[in-house]
């Protein structure tokens, strides 16, 4: 029987020697540094694009991602529940990529429509989209460590994503 692991350092340690977890901390890095980009981005966007509908956009933003990304996380979860049922134990990986592809389209959409309506219901689209990923990447650290390391984990991709996201915007 291995010792478990009884310092922070050591408990780090033990987290970062998973590549899967790397990738996931990664992977997580990376799509919060792109929302703190397109977060400090698109207000200055719609100003000078679609300045007649800015109000409308802060609105329109504020909803997308206080509601949206919150059912899309779930929502993500719940295709992964069900494709996992059905045997395909790589759903939680697939499913937020799956989202963050299908999402980039809209995205291109948000910026190159004419039209700051069709803009917004992209972005919307968008959002909802690429958000599908939190549920499922907290089920695979849940799945891939011992109780003790969980709470661990995901303060350690909590810290890195926030840390990445300000870097991103430095």
């Amino acid at each position: 029987m291995a010792v478990a692991p009884r310092g922070r350092c050591e408990l780090a340690g033990t987290i970062l020697r998973s590549k899967l977890l790397i990738f996931l901390i990664a992977a997580a890095s990376v799509r919060s540094m792109g929302a703190a980009a397109l977060a400090a981005f698109l207000p200055q966007f719609y100003a000078t694009c679609h300045r007649e509908s800015l109000a409308t956009f802060s609105i329109v933003n504020a909803v997308a991602v206080a509601v949206g990304a919150n059912v899309s996380s779930a929502a993500g979860l719940r295709i992964v529940d069900y494709w996992v049922r059905a045997g395909n134990g790589r759903a939680r990986v697939y499913v937020p990529a799956i989202g963050a592809l299908l999402s980039l389209p809209l995205a291109a959409r948000v910026l190159f429509s004419a039209s700051a309506q069709v803009s917004m219901v992209a972005l919307v689209g968008q959002v909802v989209l690429s958000e599908c990923w939190l549920s499922p990447a907290i089920s695979v650290l849940q799945l891939s460590l011992p109780p003790r390391l969980r709470t661990y984990a995901i303060a350690i991709t909590m810290v890195t994503t926030a840390v990445m996201s300000s870097l991103v915007l430095f």
